[in-house]
């Protein structure tokens, strides 16, 4: 068992609940009388979970989900319901950019007191101050009135003075959703050395690529719920399942598919107590309307031998077989997705592309193959795909989808670092004369 000193952050049962009254005056009916004239709204119920020093986890889910909720009883801007919380070191709360900015005061007058807000000294604010605008790149407006800056320019102040805190906790709240893109890609490189130190961090986005790119675990929430806390490429898997079924109406039929995951699902599975099984669970990532199924799955080399650690440039071929239970009018295709180990897509090879597809009775067995020759992927390791699918006038119908539950090691006879593409080059040089 991890010494208490190893916990950052531990919530046990943590629920809260808000009242939600029909009109206003159903509020002062009940000052008044005593009597309940309102309806509770339970944004999180029986939330458990612990974050270890040093630890960067995501949060996702969709709106309404408890997220914001969650982290503002965290960082001790709203009270709990019940439950409890326990906190271990200081904490730094990026929520909502602005807080304690005054419009009428200048932008050197609002990192005092907005650094105040954040629980900074004026010693410490003085100390960093210098640092903070420069970050901002507000040196020509900094003593204008915060009225007079635009909101790209409101946030990046806010942000700046936000991320120059040293705390042992850090939260934040989708505060990347403004600023330009420079300011943006500035405040994405101090989020990574922060998640690079022994700072605690809990992040909330909706971006599952930049929760891939920063956390090593993730939780989802949804209804107030956890439904999964686990590694942070299997909880944005089961995620982007669930988003997938949600938005294909076929996938969540009862046609051919007892599999599909819909809301039902994940509230009994909350109401039993327990959370998704995602470690030991491979067969949760294949799912599709299933009229046809991927049956298998392997890659060959040149001398047509099963391998998964080649060389790269070599030359490949992946098996893809199919065997099909109804029968459709559609063009049927296949397809596979390679990915890099922290969630990047590199490429999608499929029939679509290549003009190989079929069109007949899915009552039979298939197969497609696709070659590489060479294969210019560089060093690394890379998770893959493998999909079939129907097309009709520019209708798509997933039949069997299999997220990222194979994998192949490259190495290269060149370098000794990771990459992605190591593509045949020629260099020539020409000297001044």
């Amino acid at each position: 068992m991890n010494d208490k000193s190893d916990i950052a952050i531990k919530a046990s049962n943590l629920s809260k609940a808000f009242k939600m009254y029909k009109k206003p005056s159903d509020m002062v009916w009940e000052i008044l009388t005593g009597k309940r004239h309102h309806q509770e709204f339970w944004a999180l119920s029986d939330i458990n979970f612990e974050l270890k020093r040093g630890e960067v986890i995501g949060v996702i889910g969709r709106n309404g989900a408890g997220k914001s909720t969650l982290l503002r009883i965290l960082a001790g801007t709203l009270d709990k319901t019940s439950g409890e919380v326990a906190i271990n070191g200081k904490v730094s709360a990026i929520l909502e950019l602005g807080t304690g900015f005054h419009p009428e005061h200048s932008g050197r007058e609002n990192i005092y007191m907005g650094g105040m807000c954040l629980g900074m000294s004026k010693d410490e604010i003085d100390k960093k101050m210098d640092e903070i605008i420069e970050f901002s790149g507000l040196y020509k407006y900094i003593d204008n009135s915060f009225k007079t800056y635009s909101l790209g320019m409101q946030a990046r102040l806010s942000f700046s003075l936000a991320i120059h805190q040293e705390p042992d906790i850090l939260i934040i709240d989708e505060a990347l959703s403004a600023g330009d893109a420079i300011f943006v890609n500035k405040c994405l490189a101090k989020i990574r050395q922060i998640c690079q130190s022994d700072t605690t961090v809990l992040f909330v986005s909706h971006s599952t690529e930049m929760i891939n790119m920063f956390c090593n675990k993730a939780i989802w929430l949804h209804d107030g719920m956890i439904v999964a806390n686990d590694v942070a490429d299997l909880v944005i898997k089961a995620y982007q399942r669930y988003i997938n079924e949600q938005s294909h109406s076929y996938l969540r039929s009862s046609v051919g598919n007892n599999d599909s995951f819909c809301s039902r699902d994940l509230i009994e599975l909350r109401e039993k107590g327990g959370y998704l099984d995602l470690k030991d669970n491979q067969d949760f990532f294949k799912y599709g309307s299933k009229e046809a199924v991927i049956t298998e799955f392997k890659i060959f080399d040149n001398k047509g031998k099963e391998r998964y650690e080649l060389l790269s440039g070599e030359h490949i071929e992946i098996s893809l077989k199919y065997k099909g239970y109804k029968y459709f009018d559609w063009k049927l295709h296949g397809a596979c997705r390679i990915f890099t180990s922290n969630g990047l897509l590199v490429f999608t090879p499929n029939s679509m592309d290549d003009g190989c597809q079929r069109q007949e009775s899915l009552f039979e067995n298939g197969e497609f193959r696709f070659i590489f020759s060479p294969l210019l992927l560089g060093q690394g390791e890379y998770k893959l795909s493998a999909f079939i699918l129907m097309e009709k006038n520019g209708e798509f119908r997933w039949l069997d989808y299999h997220d990222r539950v194979y994998s192949i090691k490259i190495k290269s006879s060149k370098y000794q670092y990771n990459y992605i593409v190591e593509h045949p080059i020629k260099i020539s040089h020409i000297s001044s004369l």
